[in-house]
């Protein structure tokens, strides 16, 4: 018996394109996207952790997909985060090396996603105090 190839991608793929079937639209500066709820709910971990905390407590950290940190890099800004006394969601790469027991001993304060992040969900969840991207400086939530 011979197994095809996984299509999922594929398929997820035309659904994100094609919108066929969404039943939730989100509409963020000047676009609108179409979106499906049981994509949207696989998401909720993240907007669980967040509901935690206070409005405009949580600091979000990306450095984008285009940009790997050094592990050198990574243990500074880990070291950073850690001395503040912030909550903070950190997307990082999939590959991205933090110190033996940086999460578990952060656990209470950080959420650390690796690979894809939900970023416009991140961001429009009241939690976000600040955000600290390549492309931007800290910024307030309320900001353009």
């Amino acid at each position: 018996m011979v197994v095809p190839p996984p299509s999922i991608s594929w398929h997820l793929e035309r659904l994100l394109e094609t919108g066929v079937g969404s039943d939730v639209t989100f509409s963020v500066e000047d676009g609108e996207f179409q979106a499906h709820t049981l994509v949207v709910n696989e998401r909720a971990p993240v907007a669980a952790w967040l509901d935690a905390f206070a409005d405009g407590s949580v600091v979000y950290v990306s450095f984008g997909t285009q940009h790997a940190l050094s592990p050198e890099q990574a243990a500074c800004v880990a070291d950073a985060l850690a001395q503040s006394s912030a909550a903070f969601v950190w997307a990082a790469r999939t590959l991205t090396v933090l110190s033996e027991g940086f999460e578990a001993a952060m656990a209470s304060r950080v959420m650390v996603i690796r690979g894809w992040a939900p970023q416009v969900e991140i961001l429009r969840h009241s939690f976000a105090g600040a955000a600290e991207a390549p492309s931007s400086s800290r910024r307030s939530s309320s900001s353009p």
